[in-house]
């Protein structure tokens, strides 16, 4: 596991204090990815505002679609994904021709289609206290799901800067909410910003996903978008100053995330990342250790080789052509062997 380096984080506070965002360097796994500069290309609509009326918090999400895509499992708890729906935009999303084609519903594409929005995050009981910062276990809304997570509030009415941490892998079934990145977490905190750790659905207290669909993380890109959402909807948070930090899986996450919404955080910074192509994760982890998720995935697209447009349109490299503006940063730490958080989050998966 890599152990972040300070300046790494001064970064990552540069681009959201600073004059201007944070340059890019694109993800690349250790392995060594092509890279590319994802950018804005539409407006995230107004944050400020609640979760969609009559919406209940529910240990699963309905599959039926809604304005926010969601990936849920079957109620027979199938592989059986749900299908992200192509939303009713509004006057706030671009043209579509301005965006991908859809060649599949489970696809990035099919996700630039949505609008994202979540009301600030609901406290669920206090974890710590002191004279810097308070940290809370929360819940928010990412569509039809309910997301569990961490919530560090520094002192003070703000408006303060605020991060969004998307955590690597940990298995879902020994995953406590909140383990995957302690250190930065507090480091954050400390100094000033409000961080939100979300742990994605299928995680902790979250609504429920489904093997194949905690395979293909469209649904983590979905609850990191709202995650940025729930933070602007907070009177706290400077809504413009708002970045989104993840490593391994995470790293992973957080390229979808900004690949699917440009426009919902100032700044973004990968570190030690998964690789930007579905393909290269799918041969790396999927079929060697998940083969179950891995048949699961040929019987319903075929191979990579077989179906390389729907592999592709899981890959947020296939999109960082998007737009030119350097926003995003990421991290080439020097591995070493940190102090021990639980679980199996060194390995990027």
């Amino acid at each position: 596991m890599n152990r972040l380096r300070r300046r790494d984080l001064l970064v990552l506070g540069s681009g959201l204090l600073g004059a201007s965002a944070v340059g890019v360097a694109a993800g690349c796994s250790p392995a060594g990815d092509g890279s590319g500069r994802p950018s804005p290309s539409r407006v995230v609509p107004p944050a400020g505002t609640s979760a969609t009326p009559g919406a209940s918090a529910s240990t699963t999400p309905s599959v039926t679609p809604s304005v926010t895509p969601s990936a849920t499992p079957s109620a027979t708890g199938s592989a059986t994904p749900a299908t992200p729906s192509a939303p009713s935009t509004g006057s706030a999303a671009p043209a579509e021709e301005q965006l991908p084609p859809v060649r599949d519903p489970r696809s990035l594409p099919a996700l630039m289609r949505g609008t994202y929005r979540s009301a600030a995050p609901r406290r669920v009981r206090t974890l710590e206290r002191n004279d810097r910062w308070t940290s809370t276990a929360i819940r928010y809304r990412s569509g039809d799901a309910t997301i569990s997570g961490v919530l560090w509030t520094p002192r003070g009415d703000g408006p303060h800067p605020a991060v969004v941490l998307n955590h690597g892998y940990i298995d879902p079934r020994t995953y406590w909410s909140g383990q995957g990145m302690p250190r930065e977490q507090r480091y954050l905190a400390d100094r000033g910003f409000v961080v939100l750790h979300t742990d994605y659905r299928g995680h902790a207290r979250s609504s429920r996903a489904s093997a194949l669909e905690r395979e293909l993380r469209l649904g983590y890109a979905v609850d990191a978008v709202n995650a940025a959402q729930a933070l602007r909807a907070m009177p706290q948070v400077a809504d413009d100053k708002i970045a989104m930090f993840g490593r391994s899986m995470g790293g992973g996450v957080t390229y979808s995330a900004l690949v699917v919404a440009p426009e919902v955080v100032r700044a973004g910074l990968v570190w030690a990342p998964v690789s930007s192509s579905f393909t290269d994760n799918y041969e790396r982890w999927t079929a060697p250790k998940r083969g179950g998720t891995a048949d699961e995935l040929r019987r319903r697209w075929g191979t990579p080789d077989d179906a390389k447009p729907f592999y592709a349109d899981l890959s947020p490299r296939s999109f960082f052509d998007r737009g030119s503006p350097s926003r995003y940063g990421s991290s080439t730490a020097p591995a070493t062997r940190p102090a021990r958080s639980g679980g199996r989050a060194g390995r990027p998966r």
